[in-house]
């Protein structure tokens, strides 16, 4: 779900990484991903399927369609 919005941002930064030993570029798209799948609660497969759905996830990018952050962490202490 995520390589279809990061996919390109991700070999990028891979390249960057392998032919000019810069990980700024890697190091920054890792941890957007972290960032995003930490807030959302997977232990909950129904919810968190719905949280992707409506942050466009499951969705291919294009045109003015965006991968929408999740607004708040669901995870419950």
């Amino acid at each position: 779900m995520y390589s279809f919005w990061y996919r390109g941002d991700y070999l990028s930064g891979l390249r960057r990484l392998s032919d000019a030993n810069d990980p700024s570029v890697f190091i920054k798209q890792m941890s957007h991903a972290q960032n995003f799948a930490n807030k959302i609660d997977f232990t909950d497969r129904e919810q968190a399927i719905s949280i992707l759905r409506a942050c466009n996830a499951f969705e291919s990018p294009s045109g003015d369609l965006v991968l929408k952050m999740p607004i708040f962490s669901t995870f419950t202490t």
